[in-house]
């Protein structure tokens, strides 16, 4: 492998340990791990071969700035990353003024200016855009963090908590807007069908070499097991300060910089915080693809009216999460069909 091109993403459903694993990557001595770009959804044109207006170009790459820099959510003015960002687009002729070109391009200039060599970036959700990821960047490797989806049930109903624990991981400050989108996305009809299409999506890559699928499980049971075997499928060599990572991220409790390394954090659903009712709804709609990762059906009783309050009031909670999401897509159609239907 060719490292001075090797990119890495980290994907899965959201609360998988995406952003556990980019800490781990990240305290590599030749890998700059990203925080969460959103690129694919937010600002990537899907127009293969297709050039972009320079101005669009040096747009984006304003934003990834801002992003990386200060936080996903900031809205501090473009203009102050402006030289910084036709610098960088700069370098392209107008035959490369291509997205995914555009996009390469920054992660490679952030990854050289911190004196890294390898990118890692770790957006959850572009396990939605998997394909085009291999396809657009040959020299890409890609990880699949795939979770037992009763944790991830209860991390989810608890996201809206992460003001008050630790704010966004990195000690920035969660906005009010932000806590409540996080509420509002929790239904667990939702959250189920998520994890079922997140799953789906990457199971197709199974026999895809430069695919690698890790359960949350196994790592935070066998940590320097799991990452010596990350590191020999990457080609690179196993740090073991790439275990030293600060406990921070966690639904269900504070963040602590004082504490070090990849806590054991599994099966919490079965100790509460999610109704029987949840998990059985849960079961129901993630029994093909939970077969798939040994996650076993859990054996609890429906309450009735729950069940039927939860079925009654999707649509409403669904519509809100819509609403409340609509600036996190670049295409409202494309995101609602891959995430929520399966299609691509």
């Amino acid at each position: 492998m060719n490292q001075q091109n090797t990119k890495i993403f980290i994907v899965g459903n959201g609360r998988s340990g995406t952003t556990m694993l980019g800490f781990v990557m990240g305290r590599h001595s030749q890998i700059f791990s990203f925080d969460e770009l959103h690129f694919f959804e937010r600002l990537w044109i899907p127009k293969p071969n297709e050039t972009c207006e320079r101005s669009w170009a040096i747009q984006v790459v304003q934003k990834l700035l801002r992003i990386q820099r200060e936080d996903l959510f900031s809205e501090s003015p473009l203009s102050k990353f402006e030289v910084e960002a036709t610098q960088i687009i700069s370098k392209l002729s107008n035959e490369e003024l291509r997205p995914e070109r555009v996009f390469e391009c920054f992660l490679e200039y952030e990854t050289n200016r911190r004196g890294k060599i390898i990118p890692c970036e770790q957006t959850p959700l572009n396990i939605f855009y998997a394909e085009e990821i291999l396809s657009l960047y040959p020299e890409a490797m890609l990880i699949q963090m795939v979770r037992d989806p009763r944790d991830i049930l209860l991390s989810q109903k608890n996201k809206w908590k992460r003001a008050s624990l630790g704010g966004n991981g990195e000690g920035r400050a969660i906005p009010f807007f932000e806590t409540l989108r996080a509420w509002a996305n929790y239904h667990p009809i939702a959250i189920a069908q998520l994890w079922k299409n997140a799953i789906t999506a990457g199971y197709k890559l199974k026999d895809n070499p430069r695919v690698k699928t890790v359960r949350f499980e196994d790592i935070t049971n066998n940590p320097e097991e799991v990452v010596r075997d990350l590191c020999n499928w990457l080609k690179i060599d196993f740090q073991q300060d790439m275990l030293n990572i600060s406990k921070v991220g966690s639904s269900t409790s504070s963040d602590s910089t004082q504490k070090v390394g990849i806590t054991k954090n599994v099966g919490n659903w079965k100790k509460g915080g999610i109704t029987d009712t949840e998990i059985k709804i849960c079961d129901n709609i993630t029994r093909a693809q939970r077969a798939l990762y040994q996650y076993p059906d859990a054996n609890v009783k429906v309450n009735s009216i729950l069940l039927f309050f939860y079925y009654c009031s999707f649509p409403f909670r669904f519509g809100l999460a819509f609403i409340l999401n609509l600036n996190r897509m670049s295409s409202i159609l494309t995101s609602v069909r891959r995430r929520f239907l399966g299609k691509y």
